[in-house]
């Protein structure tokens, strides 16, 4: 049915784009700040390069019933588990980075939902890749704090 037509295509997008992400966080960038700024631009490359995806993916979603919803949440909860990872890598190479709690990941996921949804309803996806420094400042703001994120942003 037309339900189940849109959660596989739902999830076969979710699973390319955090694959795609995954990838670009296991690369060998120099740092785990360089390892984020390419995770960022490969997910909004992606939403950019597929414009009926990242209206589906960011909007539709939202109305296609309570499975689609129960999908959403597993999926920001991956979207969570990934800025863990990069957390924890930040952590390893800088000493003083203090520890954050789980619902931190969660509302930077949501704050980047926010920003691209509303960048998708305002200017369509083809554009999304001016969000980088934007969503960045966002994951460092709260991953790492501001003042450290302020001197990241410097360098």
């Amino acid at each position: 049915n037309k339900e189940e037509c849109f959660l596989a295509a739902y999830d076969a997008g979710v699973d390319r784009l955090l694959a795609a992400i995954d990838d670009a966080l296991d690369t060998l960038a120099p740092d785990w700040l360089a390892a984020s700024r390419r995770a960022v631009e490969v997910y909004l490359a992606a939403m950019a390069a597929s414009p009926a995806f990242a209206r589906a993916f960011l909007i539709e979603a939202l109305g296609a019933g309570q499975r689609s919803l129960e999908r959403r949440g597993q999926v920001q909860d991956r979207f969570a588990a990934q800025l863990e990872a990069v957390h924890r890598r930040a952590r390893a190479e800088i000493a003083d980075i203090p520890s954050v709690s789980a619902l931190t990941f969660r509302a930077a996921v949501g704050a980047v939902n926010e920003l691209v949804t509303a960048h998708v309803l305002e200017h369509g996806a083809a554009t999304l890749p001016e969000l980088t420094d934007a969503i960045l400042d966002v994951h460092l703001a709260l991953l790492v704090g501001r003042d450290r994120a302020a001197r990241l942003a410097t360098r």
